[in-house]
């Protein structure tokens, strides 16, 4: 069974604009894969149709099936996360290797106050 994870460098979910993000990715694939690629992507759910935004890619060279490595990347000034009555914007890495159909996944908050922004709480 082929296993990709991502882990963070702090417990820390919750980041600002700008900040940087360490951690490390690792994986145990049953084949030598051509890529394995860290994203960085926003995406909505809700009811309006749902967007996708990739943001950043951090691709790791010349893969073994096996492997970890650190990772690195400064999140953008926007847009922020944020959840309301009709749609939300949830931030997430994901690392994704050619030869599987697994994704590692982890969801992120990014906003100035680092949690998710209201909508109706900024009208107030």
């Amino acid at each position: 069974m082929d296993e990709l994870k991502i882990e963070f460098a702090s417990e820390r979910r919750n980041f600002h604009p700008g900040e940087e993000v360490t951690g490390t990715v690792s994986w145990k694939l049953g084949s030598k894969p051509e890529t394995v690629t860290l994203h960085l992507l926003w995406h909505t759910e809700g009811r309006a149709d749902p967007e996708v935004e990739l943001i950043r890619t951090v691709p790791f060279d010349n893969p073994p099936a096996e492997d970890r490595r650190p990772f690195s990347v400064y999140l953008p000034r926007g847009p922020y996360s944020f959840s309301g009555n009709l749609i939300a914007l949830n931030w997430m890495f994901e690392l994704v290797a050619d030869s599987t159909k697994e994704i590692a996944s982890e969801r992120i908050v990014l906003s100035p106050t680092g949690e998710a922004i209201r909508p109706q709480e900024a009208e107030e």
